[in-house]
């Protein structure tokens, strides 16, 4: 009796697109362009644990990928053509591409940011070395100092106090200690506008003024300062309700 071989079933369109998919881990994959890729795959994406070369921007990751992103925790690193090798350039944590979490970037003009991310820019809290020496502390939004902060100067003097956009502004105490003098009050856009300065730790100044400040007593400093200050938040209430013409 004959028997008939039963024919295979032809595979659909999506079946052969599937078989094609590169998943798992392979030994390199290059790019056109000059890209190498070396590690694990999902359907044609880079996912899983793997190391990136970027051949026109001369840079290189190496850590987490999902679906085809940075994803997770990862190294990022630029070629530096003097010294002929590579340098870190961001050590911490990625989400769909983008710098998220907690990490620390290092910049070529020698400054370090060690804090936290949101969607790729210098979001919550966080420390920012400058290349002059002055040194942020606090929080941060939309890369800029956000919040309440304390920046020291490379000079020895010291802000504690709020700041907007980058700039000290609202409540705020600057430590002069050259001069061994201190301004506690308001701020507006990096300059004081109402507060009171004293004199503090003189003897230890480097630069003291010639005489110290006279002590004066007010029936209500408090009250004085709360004035000033319901007057300040007022007038910026006041320009927020202005409708921003279109240019």
């Amino acid at each position: 009796m004959a028997f008939h071989k039963p024919k295979k079933r032809a595979l659909t369109t999506a079946e052969r697109e599937a078989k094609t998919m590169i998943t798992g881990k392979r030994a390199c994959v290059f790019s056109p362009n000059g890209d190498v890729y070396k590690g694990e795959w999902l359907n044609n994406l880079k996912h899983g644990k793997g190391i990136e070369f970027k051949n026109i921007a001369g840079s290189k990751f190496q850590g987490q990928w999902k679906l085809g992103k940075r994803d997770g925790y990862g190294v990022s690193s630029e070629w530096n053509c003097e010294l002929n090798q590579f340098e870190k350039s961001f050590i911490g944590y990625w989400k769909n591409g983008k710098k998220h979490g907690f990490g620390t970037m290092f910049y070529k003009n020698l400054g370090v940011y060690e804090g936290e991310w949101c969607q790729g820019v210098k979001e919550g809290f966080g420390i920012m070395y400058y290349e002059n020496g002055d040194i942020y502390e606090g929080y941060w939004r939309r890369d800029m100092a956000h919040g309440l902060g304390i920046l020291r100067l490379v000079n020895g003097n010291k802000y504690e106090g709020s700041f907007e956009d980058g700039i000290a502004n609202g409540k705020g105490v600057f430590y002069y200690f050259h001069l061994g003098k201190i301004y506690e009050g308001l701020w507006k856009k990096g300059s004081p506008v109402c507060g009171t300065i004293s004199d503090s730790e003189r003897e230890e100044a480097a630069t003291p003024s010639t005489y110290s400040i006279t002590t004066i007593r007010l029936v209500d400093a408090n009250g004085v300062l709360n004035e000033a200050e319901k007057a300040y938040q007022d007038q910026n209430q006041e320009l927020k309700l202005i409708p921003h013409k279109e240019i």
